[in-house]
């Protein structure tokens, strides 16, 4: 197993895999774009847009299990890579791996509030962008959350309730009707491109519960 900790977001962080009942970090010793992507694809993302090195290990006790990787960029996991087998890693804590990995097209993520609120922004044509609050209500809020794997929404948010975002607008006038399995199954303008500004950046607030509806 695998996973990125101390990151952004899910999709950059420290370099971690699992051994030996604990989870190590891998040490930034010749670490590559080879190594990165390798470990990109193992997550499930399309590719590494950037390695990161010299990171302050998240826990001084972490121990380093992997040195001196050396992906070829075809293994299918970081584990099927060489690296220098001695028991003892020879690296400072101070210095391990880590990636940042770019999203699948029309990715989500809640930015500016917490695990369950935030603006919404989508990953297309290679950047991150928002949706304007126009029409923006709690049908097309709650396509948000249940896309993001909460079971519902609290509330739709508008006016960048949770700060004004950076980058392209890449949806307006959405109107969902709650049936979507994701917010760009739903309607939107799509052949103009749109006036809508920053200060009308489109947010939500969603719920763990079980008991909250989505509709109109």
């Amino acid at each position: 197993m695998i996973r990125l900790v101390s990151g952004d977001d899910k999709w950059s962080g420290q370099v971690e895999i699992y051994r030996h009942d604990a989870w190590g970090a891998v040490c930034d010793s010749s670490w590559d774009m080879k190594d990165a992507t390798t470990v990109c694809h193992q997550l499930g993302f399309i590719e590494a847009l950037e390695t990161k090195t010299g990171l302050s290990s998240r826990e001084s006790d972490r121990p380093i299990v992997m040195n001196r990787v050396a992906c070829t960029g075809t293994e299918r996991r970081l584990a099927d890579c060489p690296f220098v087998c001695t028991g003892s890693q020879q690296c400072s804590s101070s210095t391990v791996a880590g990636v940042v990995c770019k999203p699948r097209p029309d990715e989500l993520r809640l930015v500016g509030g917490s695990r369950t609120s935030g603006r919404v922004e989508i990953y297309r044509g290679g950047s991150w962008g928002t949706i304007c609050d126009t029409t923006w209500n709690q049908t097309d809020a709650g396509i948000v959350c249940r896309q993001l794997g909460f079971s519902g929404v609290l509330e739709a948010k508008s006016a960048a309730h949770f700060g004004q975002g950076s980058g392209p607008v890449h949806m307006d006038g959405v109107a969902c009707e709650g049936s979507e399995e994701k917010i760009t199954d739903c309607p939107s303008h799509c052949w103009e491109e749109t006036s809508c500004s920053h200060s009308h950046d489109a947010g939500v607030i969603c719920s763990d519960g079980n008991t909250v509806t989505t509709n109109k």
